[in-house]
């Protein structure tokens, strides 16, 4: 536990791609560890019995990916991405887009293109869909709606910054 308290690699620590490091737990892991009580007696153990311990991080999510948004004319969203979905995240990702453009989730569409014109997504594993791909997920539902209040404020002779998206 000593050795591995010394080496955890913390929050903003360089990783070994030149990245900052998030926040992974690894020191808050170690410390519940050695107050576990297995831990704690494990020296008066029974001859031929031991504890030990292995710990392994990983970053996750730490791919580059992009997804864009079009609004469709039924007031509904495409999403269109190159992830492919294994896990369930299409979900996950129809609700960042609904938060973000003020509608119900099930109007947004999610559409998987062909690699060879699909914006870039990591392959699908590891857990790292909704934060790898979330990100992009959300950056093109923001420049949407970006985009859709400055068409608006231009109709409305507006400040976007005075527009509301409601109700769909």
């Amino acid at each position: 536990v000593e050795l591995r308290r010394a080496n955890p690699a913390g929050e903003g620590d360089l990783r070994a791609d030149g990245k900052a490091g998030a926040r992974l737990g690894a020191r808050e892991c170690l410390e519940r560890l050695a107050a576990h009580e297995l831990w704690q007696r494990r020296d008066g153990l029974a001859e031929h019995e031991g504890v030990g311990l292995a710990l392994g991080v990983w970053p996750g999510g730490s791919d580059s990916s992009g997804a864009t948004c079009r609004l469709d004319d039924d007031g509904g969203v495409t999403l269109v991405t190159g992830f492919s979905d294994m896990t369930g995240a299409e979900s996950g990702f129809a609700a960042i887009v609904a938060e973000l453009l003020g509608i119900a989730p099930e109007a947004v569409r999610i559409t998987v293109a062909d690699t060879a014109t699909a914006p870039y997504a990591p392959l699908s594993g590891g857990s790292k869909a909704t934060l790898a791909v979330g990100r992009a997920v959300a950056a093109a539902a923001e420049d949407a709606r970006a985009q859709l209040l400055e068409l608006a404020a231009a109709e409305l002779e507006a400040d976007p910054a005075d527009l509301e998206l409601v109700d769909g």
